[in-house]
């Protein structure tokens, strides 16, 4: 909705980017490598994009822009791969819904990637521009998901290097469902606190934390859906996939519908963790009310003791006794006790 409400005073084509500036200035980075050699540079300037030779058979390309909110900059790199001008409008978009689509000479793949900060859950959107021999990808913010796979390329640890843009890509999506592995460690330990306070301590406050978790939960899920769909096509393959890495989507496969269990898991807990609180909540209001039925029950009799000897009669006989008033109170502790020892034999107290 937002999308195009704002699209209302543009022009048809125009790219604008909608979301949050979350850096200063974009920064590039490339690394270009092969099996026997590679480079890099950080931060690679923007006016060396236009002479880029990013599609080179002998070698690997990958491109990596840090900030969505410079568009000249985008558009370049669209320019520079001649890239649709609807893909840059889905990769401007950070509140685009995650996925895949295969053009003539590359294809298009977005995601999203969560984390934790604070106990507030934090979105980023990331995008890949894939071909044989290129892979350009764009985050909207600095980030440390990849340096392991920098670290691999530089020091031609694994098969990255001997492999295209295909493989890069896989390594770069299994990195970020990692990050959902994390994710997943975090719920972990904010449901044993929250089970441990419904069973120990519940409060007025439970029940909001109990729906906070439940609406983050619904976000991920939202969120984890169309990858997983986005990777189920992956696995199915396309023309950038070589076959002999095609298992290693099927492992992304795997492991996007282990998170997604993983998390439908949590969601019925927490529902169970509602009705546990309430049960819990409802029970100890019980147990209340029993035990001011039972007080209101013993001070009946001692009421209608005390009203009828409270009545405005002039004769009661028994009021000219001098032992009436000790007696008396003999009689109503006697009750109270009576009363005591029969609720204790039926098990209400």
């Amino acid at each position: 909705m937002a999308k195009k409400l704002i699209r209302k005073n543009k022009q048809p084509g125009e790219l604008l980017h909608i979301g949050d500036k979350k850096i200063d200035l974009p920064l590039l980075h490339l690394f270009s490598y092969n099996e026997k050699e590679f480079y890099e540079t950080r931060p690679f300037p923007v006016k060396d994009l236009v002479s880029l030779d990013y599609n080179r058979e002998d070698k690997t390309t990958w491109l990596n822009l840090y900030g969505l909110h410079d568009v000249d900059v985008v558009m370049k790199i669209g320019s520079l791969t001649g890239t649709d001008k609807m893909v840059l409008e889905d990769l401007l978009n950070t509140h685009h819904r995650p996925k895949i689509e295969e053009f003539p000479g590359y294809f298009f793949f977005t995601l999203k990637v969560l984390k934790m900060k604070s106990q507030v859950l934090e979105t980023e959107q990331i995008s890949f521009i894939v071909s044989q021999n290129y892979l350009i990808s764009f985050q909207e913010d600095l980030g440390d998901f990849f340096d392991h796979i920098r670290d691999r390329i530089r020091n031609n640890t694994g098969a990255v290097r001997q492999k295209k843009g295909d493989y890069l890509l896989y390594l770069m999506i299994d990195a970020l469902l990692d990050n959902y592995y994390l994710l997943d460690d975090e719920f972990e330990k904010e449901y044993k606190k929250l089970n441990y306070e419904i069973i120990h301590k519940p409060n007025k406050d439970t029940a909001f934390k109990i729906e906070k978790l439940k609406n983050n939960l619904t976000f991920i899920r939202k969120t984890l859906s169309p990858l997983r769909e986005s990777i189920l096509r992956l696995e199915k393959g396309n023309s950038f996939i070589q076959q002999d890495n095609q298992k290693y989507f099927t492992d992304l496969k795997d492991s996007s519908l282990e998170i997604i269990d993983s998390f439908d898991t949590y969601m019925h807990l927490l529902e169970s963790c509602t009705h546990l609180y309430f049960s819990l909540i409802s029970n100890r209001t019980n147990e209340t009310m029993k035990v001011l039925t039972i007080i209101s029950s013993i001070f009946i009799p001692l009421t209608f003791i005390v009203g009828v000897y409270g009545m405005n009669f002039i004769y009661f006989p028994e009021l000219g006794w001098e032992y009436s008033y000790p007696v008396l109170w003999g009689i109503m502790i006697s009750i109270s006790v009576g009363m005591m020892l029969y609720f204790k034999k039926k098990k209400w107290l």
